[in-house]
């Protein structure tokens, strides 16, 4: 099962947790000693239904992000090094959760002039969430927990190394 494009009625499904994914991207060079990482959200909407909100650099001289908006057949990435989930307010549907990226403009976003600002992007997104009362007062994990969390760099069978956020910025 593939990934697609967000449909009418995925817009409609009830979105029961907000998920923060770090992925790994792998080692680039053999000297490395850290995974790179890569960070985006993931609406659970069912047992095997999400919603992934994602902003990448498309391109290798791109300082534009590039926004998606994928449905996915799974809930768990299988690149995932560190999930974050926060409990969503209930009866909110992802329709609701994709207008405030775009009402907001957070899908207009330019990259950290070196290129990298996934994180800066999603602790945004997330505290956009939280403002708009998407999420449950009684989540065990808040915003501020999770730009907490976004502060580190996780490879796989390591300990999390302190990784200070670069902001791009909303245009």
């Amino acid at each position: 099962m593939s990934s697609a494009p967000v449909s009418n009625s995925d817009r409609t499904l009830t979105v029961t947790t907000i998920r923060v994914t770090v992925h790994t991207q792998g080692f680039f060079f053999d000297c490395d000693t850290r995974s790179s990482n890569h960070a985006s959200i993931f609406l659970i909407a069912g047992p095997s239904k999400s919603i992934r909100l994602n902003m990448i650099k498309a391109g290798t001289t791109d300082t534009m992000g590039t926004y998606t908006e994928t449905s996915c057949p799974y809930i768990q990435s299988v690149s995932s090094l560190h999930d974050i989930d926060v409990v969503a307010a209930p009866g909110l549907t992802v329709g609701r959760f994709l207008d405030v990226v775009h009402q907001k403009g957070l899908n207009k976003y330019e990259l950290h002039y070196t290129g990298v600002g996934c994180r800066y992007w999603v602790k945004s997104v997330i505290e956009a969430f939280e403002s708009a009362g998407f999420i449950d007062p009684s989540s065990p994990v808040s915003a501020s927990q999770v730009a907490h969390d976004l502060e580190y760099n996780y490879t796989k069978n390591n300990d999390r190394e302190h990784d200070p956020i670069r902001p791009g910025k909303f245009v």
